[in-house]
């Protein structure tokens, strides 16, 4: 029977997680476009992207889910926090032409 993988039981500070995303968008991280998704497609989307991609080994996701009204990135916003466990810290991204559009998230390492 194959063991299933572990979440790595790492505590990094604030200023630690700020500082990969920080890198991660001066790069260019995974990303999922979710603009014009229904809510309920965009978040199930988004959470087969992220199992994916912590499963793959990728630290840091960007989450494209556009300006318009705002209601994508809050939802987005909403999930994210619900995600504690897999997702420890996120952030809207401050890149010029992104910010309130596009969501960066650290993913938690998995051994």
């Amino acid at each position: 029977m194959q063991e299933k993988p572990k979440l790595e039981a790492k505590t990094s500070s604030v200023e630690d997680m700020e500082r990969e995303v920080w890198a991660a968008e001066m790069g260019n991280p995974p990303k999922i476009d979710l603009h014009g998704m229904e809510k309920h497609i965009a978040l199930s989307e988004l959470e087969s992207f992220l199992h994916k991609e912590m499963m793959d080994g990728t630290h840091v996701i960007k989450i494209i889910h556009g300006r318009g009204s705002g209601k994508s990135r809050l939802f987005v916003h909403d999930w994210l926090k619900k995600q504690k466990k897999l997702v420890p810290y996120f952030r809207d991204a401050q890149a010029t032409g992104q910010i309130g559009g596009v969501t960066l998230a650290l993913l938690e390492r998995i051994k």
